[in-house]
């Protein structure tokens, strides 16, 4: 009877160190799955981070072109001023009527070159217009894309912690 009751004891104590082992390598398998988790989220922070910082840079570029668009348009605009200037200046000499006729030539042909200077002075404006607008319209869709990227991180962060 001794021997039965040592047999079964022993079985009882190698299914249960059996149960235990199981129990073990389940809670491995999933201690390593969770870390695969926390792998793939943090790489995929990472590459967020990356994009992010791809994106504020184009950002930067295209800041840097609106500013300079923003330049060539002061630029050209104090050019057309300056045309009107001459042009308000030939019409003014075109009216006198104490001008002599050379003075009077010299004036037309003043005012001819200042309407072709206009002419193309408002060309040059309106393309930099349009590219203004261009740039604007980048910086803006750049800012949306990294405020949408910086709440995808901070979601993302935010579910991939750690318990503690």
């Amino acid at each position: 009877m001794r021997t039965w009751t040592w047999t079964a004891s022993i079985m009882i104590l190698a299914t249960l160190a059996g149960c235990n082992g199981d129990a073990k390598r389940e809670a491995k398998r999933d201690q390593d799955r969770m870390e695969i988790q926390l792998e793939e989220a943090q790489n995929e922070r990472d590459a967020d981070k990356a994009q992010i910082d791809q994106l504020k840079a184009e950002l930067d570029s295209s800041t840097k072109d609106a500013q300079q668009a923003k330049s060539d348009l002061d630029d050209t605009t104090a050019k057309l001023q300056k045309a009107n200037d001459d042009l308000a200046a030939a019409h003014a000499s075109q009216s006198a009527g104490d001008q002599t006729a050379v003075q009077l030539k010299t004036a037309q042909s003043n005012l001819s070159d200042s309407n072709a200077t206009i002419d193309s002075l408002k060309s040059q404006l309106q393309d930099l217009q349009a590219k203004l607008a261009t740039a604007n319209d980048q910086n803006a869709k750049l800012s949306q894309q990294i405020s949408d990227l910086q709440q995808q991180l901070t979601a993302k962060s935010a579910t991939t912690e750690p318990a503690k």
